[in-house]
């Protein structure tokens, strides 16, 4: 969607250009649709699936990493050891409505504020036609709870 444009390949390449090895990204964290199945949370059977697939995949100790307050409720409810992290000077929403206005206009503006190494993943031709095709495309997610999910 508009809203989450890049594939989880290239977010986890972003992710691994700035961390390395120090971080696993994770496939298991995945809600697939109808999302309502997942709702209400601790009640609906989907989630506590959900909580099981993700549990499956780890080993040793762990945390899980977010900067949504809603979010991180939602995993603290499930016991998953969240952090919720400090929002960043950089927003990804302004990033991403630059990338889509440079899509069009040129420029590298989109750039400021992001690492090096991120700016070049979606630099690449791949990742920039992802940019282009959702530029002119409607934003079709929907915010439930603070957390946005595709309609």
């Amino acid at each position: 969607s508009r809203s989450f444009p890049f594939t989880f390949e290239a977010r986890r390449q972003m992710l691994e250009s700035l961390y390395g090895g120090s971080v696993r990204v994770s496939r298991a964290y995945e809600f697939s649709a109808p999302f309502r199945r997942y709702a209400p949370p601790l009640l609906a059977r989907a989630s506590w699936s959900l909580r099981r697939q993700i549990l499956a995949e780890l080993d040793g100790d762990y945390f899980t990493y977010t900067g949504d307050l809603a979010e991180w409720l939602m995993l603290k409810l499930y016991a998953l050891r969240p952090v919720r992290g400090a929002r960043k000077g950089v927003s990804a929403t302004a990033v991403r409505e630059a990338m889509y206005a440079a899509s069009d206009a040129g420029g590298e503006q989109w750039r400021r504020g992001l690492p090096g190494p991120v700016a070049d993943i979606i630099a690449r031709p791949e990742n920039w036609g992802i940019v282009r095709r959702f530029a002119a495309a409607p934003d079709t997610t929907r915010r439930v709870l603070g957390m946005k999910f595709p309609a």
